[in-house]
């Protein structure tokens, strides 16, 4: 009987094991699944506002938050303007961020990214500040910087109205779905740049033209 006991206990282990791995090899499926997806949203968009709602949607899918806004940086402002978010009670709390931004007292969010690195506050409420997603009564918080190039383009905010923590193989993964997101933001602005500049020369080129032709002109009048 004891070694029966023994052996259900190593068969309920061997089951327990196997289960484990069976759940392991789903999440990596759905994770190479989430980055197959985005790196086609990516290839195929020229839009970023398009982009940033796509990979909002992944991020919130895979987090199970409530709450999110993908912001790009403007460097003259120095604010982070949302162009992708869901899930705000209130559409005015979206936009009050930039207000804050501003006053100097709130700048807090722009001090967090400049370190360049991944926030998680898994008590928001007994955080100083974040005024706006406690209104919105956000209980959790992620934030991930958007990267290209170490180069700082934006925001990911992830806000959950329940309290919980954030698994670090999730964090890495959301991680790679704002890196992705910040090269494909370079990738457009490098060809919306390369595409005016292409514009310019050929609008000096007509001139360059044009003035010739003037010059031909008054040439041949004069001869």
């Amino acid at each position: 009987k004891p070694a029966d006991g023994g052996q259900r206990v190593a068969f309920l282990r061997d089951i327990t094991e196997r289960k484990r791995a069976e759940e392991a090899l789903r999440a990596q499926n759905i994770e190479l699944q989430i980055l197959h997806e985005t790196s086609q949203t990516i290839l195929a968009s020229r839009n970023i506002q398009n982009m940033a709602a796509s990979i909002l949607e992944k991020a919130l899918a895979v987090s199970l938050c409530d709450l999110g806004v993908i912001r790009l940086l403007d460097r003259t402002s120095r604010t982070l303007d949302p162009i992708a978010s869901h899930g705000y009670l209130n559409l005015k709390n979206l936009h009050r961020h930039q207000r804050h931004l501003n006053d100097g007292t709130t700048g807090r969010l722009l001090r967090i990214f400049a370190r360049k690195e991944t926030v998680v506050l898994e008590r928001v409420q007994d955080e100083p500040g974040l005024r706006i997603f406690k209104r919105e009564g956000v209980q959790s918080l992620i934030l991930i910087p958007v990267l290209a190039d170490h180069d700082l383009l934006g925001a990911l905010q992830l806000g959950s109205r329940t309290p919980r923590k954030f698994d670090p193989h999730l964090i890495n993964l959301l991680e790679t779905l704002g890196s992705n997101f910040g090269i494909a933001v370079q990738k457009i602005r490098l060809l919306a740049e390369t595409v005016a500049s292409q514009a310019q020369l050929r609008a000096l080129s007509r001139r360059l033209v044009n003035a010739q032709e003037i010059e031909r002109r008054d040439l041949a009048r004069e001869l």
